[in-house]
């Protein structure tokens, strides 16, 4: 439920168990996401044992199911989450392979990388389990696109399914099987195409790492350093530290690492 001091009324979500997510605790929560009980035993074969999501209203408490029985990993779908204007309900979908995204208010539904053979889940794990999407890096400042990790590459995705998707990092991850990922990315950062985005990368051939600069209005990918130390890798064994900037956006602390380095910290 939800209490209104204003008009000192308590908003009823209704009755039934129903677990929440999306709820944030800086801003105004216009909906949330609703999502039923899931048997993590029963739902590889049974599609009862799935969880069903619901757009909850916070100022009427009016619940609507958007998605019936769905599949993901364990307890949760997979990137089950509202885009930071709450518009859009972005979901990764286990049985297309893609993201699916609800328009809240329109009531329709784009499936982001239709007919493009993007590959956006884990093609290096198990086959025997359900395989995670690699991400998202964030949302344009617009509210209009989604940014999304393949394996090595970043893709800025149409919301509204009119533009194709586009690799901002100009495939340079899979030709030279580098790894591109988003400093400080998160589930409602917001990406400026007009500054440099401080990326890190990690080479699979060199094992080298380091960071780049990405501009996407100018479809720049600019390298920084690439060597054998350890600056930032995440979803490496040893991720390191994101590096952090200055107020002033002149200056970086990161930190640098390696087999005979111990951790120190630098700033450029």
């Amino acid at each position: 439920c939800v209490y209104d001091p204003g008009s000192n009324k308590v908003i009823d979500f209704g009755a039934g168990v129903m677990n929440y997510s999306s709820i944030k605790t800086d801003v105004a929560n216009k909906y949330i996401i609703g999502l039923t009980p899931i048997n993590v035993f029963e739902r590889y074969w049974q599609k009862s044992g799935r969880a069903s999501c619901f757009i909850i209203n916070t100022s009427t408490g009016e619940k609507k199911e958007i998605y019936h029985e769905m599949d993901g990993y364990l307890s949760m779908p997979f990137q089950l989450q509202l885009d930071p204007k709450q518009k859009y309900l972005l979901y990764y979908d286990l049985s297309l392979r893609d993201y699916r995204v609800y328009n809240i208010a329109l009531g329709t539904e784009t499936v982001l990388g239709k007919d493009s053979k993007l590959v956006f889940d884990d093609i290096d794990e198990d086959p025997s389990s359900s395989p995670a999407p690699y991400g998202i890096a964030g949302w344009s400042e617009n509210g209009r696109f989604v940014y999304v990790y393949d394996k090595y590459d970043i893709w800025k995705m149409d919301l509204e399914g009119k533009d194709a998707p586009k690799c901002v990092t100009q495939g340079i991850g899979s030709r030279t099987q580098r790894r591109f990922r988003v400093v400080n990315a998160g589930e409602d950062a917001l990406i400026k195409e007009e500054e440099d985005l401080l990326l890190t990368c990690f080479d699979f051939v060199s094992r080298n790492n380091g960071f780049y600069f990405l501009n996407i209005r100018k479809a720049s990918v600019r390298e920084l350093v690439m060597d054998g130390h350890l600056y930032f890798n995440p979803g490496g064994s040893i991720p390191g530290e994101p590096p952090l900037r200055a107020l002033n956006k002149k200056y970086w602390l990161f930190q640098r690492m390696s087999a005979s380095e111990c951790p120190n910290y630098y700033i450029t």
